[in-house]
């Protein structure tokens, strides 16, 4: 699967990469999480009409801590939001 010009492992690498920076940590000290969402409509989190298409876009979950602070924050498709970690938080405004 490919996401712009990224295939979705790509995409992965370099959230995470982002994460441990953003925290000031190592890669492997981020711990992350993926599941698929369904919205009600194709433009995903990013709003729109909903209507009788409905799409499904991946969701990435990151917990870290490091010298900058701590992360618990969930993304899909450019769209940041926190996370309460816990995979039984839906996505806001789904």
């Amino acid at each position: 699967m490919k996401v712009g010009n990224d295939t979705a492992g790509e995409l992965l690498q370099r959230l995470i990469s982002n994460v441990a920076e953003m925290v000031g940590c190592q890669v492997d000290m981020v711990d992350w999480y993926a599941w698929p969402h369904t919205f009600s409509s194709t433009s995903g989190p990013r709003g729109g009409g909903a209507g009788q298409a409905c799409t499904t876009f991946q969701v990435y979950a990151f917990i870290a801590e490091g010298r900058l602070g701590y992360l618990r924050s969930k993304y899909c498709h450019g769209v940041w939001q926190e996370w309460n970690g816990e995979y039984a938080q839906r996505w806001a405004g789904a």
